[in-house]
């Protein structure tokens, strides 16, 4: 599963110091139990081959997630529709690191290590997918609370 989402976050917005008319939307959310398996690859060597794979799990993930928009004028809340985009997504895992459990067994250690160095930077990589809906329902919930209008 990806886990219990346990923080929706306040969100707030703040101005860009350059141009008033900027303005960053800022959410935190907290997930925690993260359990997923990830996949299963095939690891070529010679005439040898294996199929790992992994579980991976962490206490707590939690992403930050900023975004920005514009607004029509200094005083009006800011509308979350048709944002010009420069958002980040910070996956920054938390209460102990990612770990990675190898689930195939009789698989030389030399071979899960290898695999290893591949599917936890991928893991990472995919983890948006995974959660994407979670974080996008979680968003639009807490940017209601500072926007006029949200799509």
């Amino acid at each position: 599963s990806i886990g219990t989402l346990t923080r929706i976050g306040e969100a707030s917005y703040d101005n860009d110091e350059d141009d008033l008319k900027f303005v960053n939307l800022n959410t935190i959310f907290e997930v925690t139990d993260l359990t997923a398996v990830y996949g299963y690859m095939e690891y070529v060597d010679y005439l040898a081959w294996y199929v790992v794979g992994e579980t991976v799990t962490a206490q707590k993930l939690t992403v930050s997630l900023t975004v920005t928009y514009t607004r029509p004028s200094l005083s009006d809340r800011p509308s979350c529709v048709n944002a010009t985009v420069n958002a980040t997504t910070k996956y920054e895992p938390s209460g102990g690191p990612l770990k990675f459990t190898n689930l195939t067994p009789n698989v030389d250690d030399y071979y899960v290590k290898s695999v290893n160095k591949v599917l936890g930077p991928a893991f990472i990589d995919s983890i948006e997918g995974v959660a994407g809906n979670l974080f996008r329902k979680a968003a639009v919930l807490a940017f209601t609370q500072v926007c006029q209008t949200v799509q």
